[in-house]
């Protein structure tokens, strides 16, 4: 395990501004406080050959989010315009656990929540379903982030 941020992964909800400009299935992250979130997102919208699962997405976005690199795909939201999913570390999406994460996802990407979570399948292969703490905690210095 590396000494590398971990990233809040965010699906904007359904019927917001966010989820209307936010291109679809995209890899989107987010940092802040208890009432706005500031989003980094990827939709991979000029077909990278190196871009192919949400994963993927969801690093170009972190690295985006480390590097506060200038872009047009941040902007801020309300935390009540997000669905706070699950944590990325170490190049694994940790999804939270419950129904209401698994559907909000699935519904993000296209695809049935079988699917989702079949561990065979290319778009989520990289995801870990079970409690982010428990993973984080394996991590050397690791500490819980802020806000969820």
């Amino acid at each position: 395990m590396t000494d590398q941020p971990v990233f809040h992964v965010y699906v904007p909800a359904p019927g917001t501004p966010a989820r209307a400009a936010i291109d679809h299935a995209s890899g989107v992250v987010g940092r802040g406080g208890p009432d706005m979130v500031t989003l980094d997102y990827e939709g991979n919208r000029f077909g990278y050959v190196n871009v192919r699962t949400w994963a993927d997405r969801v690093r170009i976005a972190s690295h985006r989010a480390t590097t506060n690199y200038p872009t047009v795909a941040r902007m801020v939201v309300g935390r009540d315009d997000v669905i706070h999913v699950g944590l990325f570390a170490d190049g694994r999406i940790i999804l939270d656990p419950g129904s209401v994460v698994e559907d909000a996802v699935a519904d993000w990407l296209d695809l049935d929540r079988a699917t989702l979570l079949a561990s065979n399948e290319p778009e989520v292969s990289s995801l870990v379903r079970r409690r982010p703490w428990t993973y984080l905690l394996k991590r050397a210095n690791s500490r819980p982030p802020e806000h969820l």
